[in-house]
């Protein structure tokens, strides 16, 4: 993009209350996936309990995970296969 562009675009975006002085903030988002194994000896219920920071049960082992403790988690989505219903 060109430099004299990007001052012309800042200034008629949402940004406006920001300062002349190049003061911008931009949110960075992260995803990260991982593949969670039974046979490895994890439960895959267990570490979505732990990410979203609620409280689930594991129906295969009759287990209850509680993690509404935990701290930091600002947002969370599950998302299932169409089709599937959650509980």
């Amino acid at each position: 993009m060109q430099e004299g562009r990007t001052d012309e675009l800042l200034r008629n975006s949402a940004l406006r209350g920001f300062s002349s002085a190049g003061d911008v903030r931009l949110a960075i988002y992260h995803c990260s996936m991982k593949p969670v194994s039974r046979g490895g000896g994890r439960s895959a219920v267990a570490a979505i309990a732990y990410r979203t920071a609620s409280r689930m049960i594991n129906e295969r082992e009759n287990v209850w995970y509680d993690f509404t403790r935990k701290t930091g988690v600002v947002q969370f989505e599950i998302v299932l296969p169409e089709g599937l219903n959650a509980k």
